[in-house]
């Protein structure tokens, strides 16, 4: 299966290592359906170059973002996981911690987009 990094990480998968924007065949072993592949693929960080010749492409689920703009409530916000609260804190250019709850990325999103 080709595969590009499309996200901000060193990506290894038994031997093989992808840099960022580097593309390459995957291992024996590792197609859609492995656990690693699904997870890099879910957090956007990861993508296939050409379609697998056994199984067809695979898709990415990607859940949608619920915010938009300013005119979004706080519940919206509180209705993302934990991860998806980071990735927009980090979009935005806000500083967070590690140990951020999810209520307290909320606020400072909600904050940062109502500002």
């Amino acid at each position: 299966m080709e595969v590009t990094n499309i996200g901000p990480k060193v990506l290894g998968f038994e031997k093989m290592i992808l840099l960022p924007n580097e593309s390459g065949k995957l291992p024996d072993g590792f197609d859609g359906n492995h656990p690693s592949i699904k997870f890099y693929i879910g957090r956007g960080w990861l993508k296939t170059a050409g379609p697998d010749k056994t199984e067809g492409p695979v898709e990415a689920d990607k859940p949608e973002d619920p915010v938009e703009g300013p005119e979004k409530s706080i519940k919206s916000l509180e209705r993302m996981t934990l991860i998806q609260l980071q990735e927009k804190a980090a979009e935005l250019g806000i500083q967070f911690a590690p140990i951020d709850t999810k209520a307290i990325l909320a606020e400072k999103i909600a904050a940062k987009l109502h500002e």
